[in-house]
């Protein structure tokens, strides 16, 4: 039986590729009640919390974060391959 629990190692890179490969906006607002003023800095320190601990079940949260921003990124218009994104 699966372990739908699991995070794999390749899915974070997936995503640490993905992010590190934009040029992300100084301040992030993801919905009414999460706004990120220093928003680099924090994909940065959530990608790393991600590689470190994506085994740990106290830390899926962190992927699960990051899965949404990529989402809420995209769905603001960025296209594969951006250099920018809309602010």
């Amino acid at each position: 039986m699966e372990n739908k629990n699991i995070i794999e190692e390749e899915e974070v890179k997936e995503l640490i590729r993905w992010f590190k490969g934009r040029e992300l906006p100084q301040e992030y607002q993801l919905d009414d009640a999460t706004r990120f003023p220093n928003f680099p800095w924090t994909v940065e320190t959530l990608c790393d919390q991600a590689l470190l601990y994506h085994k740990n079940p106290t830390f899926f949260n962190t992927v699960r974060l990051l899965r949404r921003l990529k989402e809420s990124l995209c769905n603001d218009g960025e296209s594969p391959g951006a250099t920018g994104l809309p602010q």
